[in-house]
């Protein structure tokens, strides 16, 4: 007990960092999705948050079936990357005008912020959030409405002495940067004013300009009201968001561009090119009252597109590049690779509706308008159906017009249909006169191409690649043109890698539209992780059955099995009794010492752990107490995986080597600053053949192992 101040010394041990086993069950995918930022690895725990993120699967792709299938075999946590051309995809985007017709807002189809997947914290530039597109067709089903809001009123009393101070009668909603129009006995101020300044305690406020030339007398009460609009965001029809009372002026809390930041899960913003940018005319914009956001019903967004026509093999590797710095990954799977070009949508000819001879009175509601294209061709043949109310539905003519008369003055619900366009929902405002007819874009339902046999070699080449650098392994999923015996077996002579595993036949699962084929890989990575999570991966990630498939493209039996197996093609087979199982567990390497799938992720996974803790001894000394901390501290992390059951052997001695001494550290290693640490293990190799060996006796029948 120390009872006299002072300074002292306690000599202690010094601790050394203890090694343990990482996470090995998270996977990564690559391919496409209707939504969702582009190149960009999203980290996802469960279905529900891919649909969010990245929408409906996409009905002639494999990502979507593949993340399922890895959440349905017991996957935890996985990333996907989006793929598209990007020179192509393009978000959607609206801009409002203001009073006098000028473009004054731009509003653009968004994901929102990524969150970083350590601290749950979105990404950031400076202070604000990283927000990026999400670029699709899918962006042209939003519609915004506008309408201008007073959100708060007050009087006030002007300083008879100083025209550009006034005292309100109170402060509420009237804060730093809140633009206000000024009336006196009905008569409106010709200009709006903003406030710059505000001093609480006295409720005095300071106008960016003087009252004068106004129209008004500064020496009257005059009534105060703040100026704001309120946007609407509908999807497919119905209103999903709104975010009132918001304002052009920076300095304001509900900052039309800060505010959608922080709340829309669906829309950015930004001000007009047209906008100025100077400090005098961004001021006479704020305060002229035809530069705010004018009055709209459900105007769509236009312009989306999906990028895939035009995908390339370097689109992928893109990806795949994005995944390289995402250090929590193990298993990489592409299955939209091999995806197989969809034949062209036909457009099919729509009957015309029946002419009839009587003539409608004249309507009390009216809705016009024209569909076009993305380019802004008219489309001919589009069916035109309002949802709810009596008039039948109209096909467009060549100039993609379309009318409907004797309709209730309220918002109607219409759907745009045309083979080989996405369908369209929306609403619009039912008026008796049509002064500016509807203008809806029609988004062509586009597929990626195929890629050939060397593109997708190449491809998947990339992604064993980056199994040293990573400590990661690709699932590889076959073409469906190798799905035969002999076809595959080719397709497996163009790998030789242990950084890399081939899964066959494909399997055949549910659908939105009925049972359909998918590669096997995203089912499979979802069985690997849950193989890790319950025992680990020195556990071979086989003879375990497949959830969420139906069958199997081409049945395996035992003498397909004994073709495959020996060239370290993993086999699915449905096992009488047992169900559909992954029979396999092999990687596509020619070297025996890496010839199984386990082996080769638990070495992936103790140097990943040796590595991260090993940090520690940079820039320590040389010494022999540095080199006993290391040995120490990397034989007791290998002593735990031996008692997990990961390496073989009865004792240490038989499971595993650390040498770090003066016999692998010479004088002229430590002189260049090199640590040397000799590691050898002995992982626990499966069974792969169990043999019995049945005999008889006089007394009884005897079975020996």
């Amino acid at each position: 007990m120390l009872t006299t101040p002072g300074v002292y010394f306690e000599y202690v041990e010094r601790g050394r960092p203890a090694s343990a086993p990482l996470r090995t069950d998270i996977a990564a995918f690559v391919g496409y999705a209707g939504r969702g930022p582009l190149l960009v690895p999203i980290r996802l725990s469960n279905w529900r948050e891919f649909v969010a993120v990245f929408g409906e699967a996409l009905p002639f792709a494999y990502l979507g079936p593949a993340v399922q299938g890895f959440f349905t075999n017991g996957g935890a946590v996985c990333y996907v990357v989006r793929v598209a051309d990007p020179l192509e995809a393009r978000p959607a985007s609206l801009t409002l005008s203001g009073f006098d017709g000028q473009p004054t807002l731009v509003l653009s189809a968004s994901h929102g912020a990524v969150h970083d997947p350590q601290t749950g914290e979105p990404l950031r530039s400076g202070e604000e959030p990283v927000r990026y597109p999400s670029p699709g067709a899918w962006g042209n089903r939003i519609a915004v409405s506008a309408s201008a809001a007073t959100p708060s009123a007050t009087r006030a009393v002007p300083d008879p002495q100083l025209a550009g101070v006034s005292y309100l009668d109170t402060l509420s909603g009237f804060e730093l940067g809140t633009v206000v129009r000024l009336s006196q006995g009905g008569t409106e101020a010709s200009a709006y004013r903003r406030i710059v300044a505000v001093v609480p305690h006295l409720q005095q406020v300071t106008w960016d300009e003087p009252l004068t030339g106004l129209g008004l007398d500064p020496q009257q009460p005059m009534q105060v009201e703040a100026v704001a609009f309120t946007l609407r965001i509908a999807f497919d029809g119905q209103v999903v968001e709104t975010h009132p009372d918001l304002t052009l002026s920076p300095e304001h809390s509900q900052y039309v561009v800060r505010r959608l930041q922080a709340d829309s899960a669906l829309l950015d913003a930004a001000l007009s090119p047209n906008w100025p940018t100077d400090e005098a005319g961004v001021l006479a914009a704020l305060n002229d009252p035809g530069r705010w956001p004018a009055d709209a019903d459900n105007l769509p967004l236009t312009g989306g597109r999906d990028g895939l026509a035009t995908v390339e093999a370097d689109d992928f590797l893109a990806a795949l590049d994005a995944l390289a710095g995402v250090s929590e990954i193990s298993l990489l799977a592409a299955p939209d690779v091999v995806l197989r070009a969809a034949p062209a949508p036909v457009a099919v000819p729509l009957p015309r509706p029946v002419d009839c001879d009587d003539v409608e009175p004249l309507p009390p509601g009216q809705i016009a308008g024209r569909v076009v294209a993305p380019d802004g061709a008219p489309l001919r043949g589009v069916r035109v159906q309002p949802l709810g109310v009596n008039p039948g539905a109209v096909n467009t003519p060549a100039d993609g017009s379309f009318r409907f008369e004797n309709l209730p003055l309220a918002q109607i619900a219409l759907r745009f249909d045309r083979a080989g366009y996405l369908s369209l929902e929306t609403t619009a405002q039912a008026r008796q006169v049509v002064t500016e007819p509807l203008l809806i874009t029609l988004a062509p339902v586009t597929t990626p191409p195929s890629f050939a046999g060397d593109e997708i070699a190449a491809i998947q080449a990339a992604m064993a690649a980056q199994g040293r650098s990573g400590y990661r392994v690709a699932l590889l999923d076959p073409p469906e043109t190798a799905l035969s015996i002999d076809a595959i077996q080719t397709w497996r002579q163009r790998f030789d890698t242990s950084y890399a595993a081939l899964y066959y036949p494909w399997v055949v699962v549910d659908g939105d539209e009925g049972a359909r084929l998918v590669p096997p890989s995203g089912h499979v990575a979802g069985l690997i992780a849950r193989t890790d999570r319950q025992t680990g991966p020195h556990r071979a990630p086989a003879n375990a059955r497949l959830d969420g498939v139906r069958a199997l493209s081409h049945p395996v039996g035992d003498a397909e099995q004994g073709l495959l197996n020996p060239r370290g093609i993993n086999c699915l087979r449905v096992l009488p009794g047992r169900g559909l199982h992954v029979y396999g567990a092999r990687t596509v390497s020619s070297a025996a010492e890496w010839r199984y799938l386990n082996v080769r992720r638990l070495l992936l996974m103790i140097e990943k752990a040796l590595e991260q803790s090993s940090y520690w001894a940079v820039f320590e000394p040389n010494n022999l107490v540095t080199r006993q901390l290391l040995r120490f501290s990397i034989g007791e992390f290998l002593e735990t995986l031996r008692r997990q059951g990961a390496l073989a052997g009865d004792t240490p001695e038989a499971a595993y080597r650390v040498r770090c001494d003066e016999t692998n550290n010479p004088p002229d290693a430590v002189d260049a600053g090199q640590l040397v640490v000799d590691v050898a293990v002995a992982p626990a190799i499966p069974f792969e053949f169990i043999r019995f060996r049945l005999g008889r006796t006089v007394e009884a029948v005897a079975i020996t192992e």
